[in-house]
């Protein structure tokens, strides 16, 4: 009988530790705020546009919203929307000869001239962008580069990191291509290993700024519109860990593990930043996103909207168009209302 005890009474502990073991693992998996979330305002659903490809990168141009896709039989493709009411217009091919693009940014799209990152060929393209689209020029740039921004007089903010994995910003101008080093000192480029992958994030910009958001850094990097560098912001969460692993070919990335907060963001004509942030930095995790507003000209946090799964989907992207938020999730474009 007390043999019998014992063996239950060992057991039970067993479990108490195995859950105590899964609870402190998935608290760990929760982003850690430094600041109290401020959700006043709702998100209401006012709009649904089903999508038949899985589109990424939005930008939105006065009532339209443009996308490019990574899918298999997309690749070098825009994809217009037109925001009212929600609806598909056109796909606009950017592909060179029929030899593929991978888009990872497109600029300038309201003008005359397009200009687009194609990620295959590490270039920089300028098109000439009516009706119909011609390729005018295909500038490959002189190192591996990975994200860029630009500004009304064509030029760039490029950013990299070059063979030690550290990471670089340059000013580039796509008339004289002079490209010059912009000094980002932040201690966080030093604090952190392989300072270009752990940085790597997306370019969004207005009028007055040009801001570089990481996927997993809790803080962004802040640029003028002549790209001189401003200084940083810090969000709302504390500093995530990082782990990286070694391909075949003894090149460095993140291990896929470390699953990033900051999915996307838009900055509006209010010099306000939008981040679409994943509290739970895991994929499997539902209905844990929020979009986080901040101040970049005094550099503080304003508010959040929780932004639910929609039809077991996490949202993806998301942009301000007047009073709405347009969110991107796996199947459909949705337009919310916030008040």
């Amino acid at each position: 009988m007390k043999k019998g005890v014992i063996i239950i009474s060992i057991i039970i502990l067993g479990i108490v530790a195995m859950l105590f073991f899964i609870q402190n693992n998935k608290n760990k998996k929760q982003l850690e705020l430094n600041t109290e979330r401020n959700i006043e305002k709702q998100l209401t659903l006012e709009e649904v546009l089903k999508v038949d490809k899985r589109l990424s990168v939005m930008r939105v141009v006065s009532d339209n919203l443009y996308f490019v896709s990574w899918s298999k039989g997309n690749e070098g493709k825009l994809f217009d929307y037109s925001l009212s009411p929600l609806s598909y217009i056109r796909e606009i091919d950017l592909n060179i000869d029929n030899d593929p693009s991978m888009i990872i940014g497109i600029y300038n799209i309201d003008g005359d001239t397009l200009y687009f990152h194609d990620k295959m060929k590490n270039s920089i393209v300028k098109a000439l962008y009516n009706k119909e689209v011609k390729i005018e020029e295909v500038y490959k740039y002189p190192k591996q580069f990975q994200r860029m921004s630009d500004n009304s007089n064509n030029s760039f903010i490029v950013s990299g990191w070059n063979k030690d994995y550290e990471v670089y910003f340059d000013r580039f101008d796509y008339k004289t291509k002079k490209i010059t080093n912009i000094d980002v000192k932040d201690q966080y480029i030093d604090v952190y290993d392989n300072s270009g992958i752990t940085l790597d994030g997306v370019y969004y910009s207005n009028e007055k700024y040009s801001v570089l958001l990481p996927y997993g850094v809790n803080r962004v990097y802040l640029f003028d519109r002549n790209f001189s560098y401003k200084g940083k912001m810090n969000l709302i969460y504390g500093k995530l860990d990082f782990e990286y692993r070694d391909s075949n070919n003894e090149e460095i990335y993140v291990d896929p593990n470390n699953l990033y907060p900051n999915l996307s963001a838009f900055v509006d004509k209010e010099n306000k930043l939008y981040i679409l942030t994943d509290h739970s930095t895991q994929w499997d995790s539902s209905n844990k996103c929020f979009i986080d507003v901040y101040n970049l000209d005094n550099r503080k946090y304003i508010e959040s909207y929780k932004i639910d799964d929609y039809e077991g989907s996490k949202p993806r992207h998301i942009v301000k168009y007047k009073d709405y938020i347009i969110v991107l999730f796996e199947n459909t474009i949705n337009k919310y209302l916030v008040k």
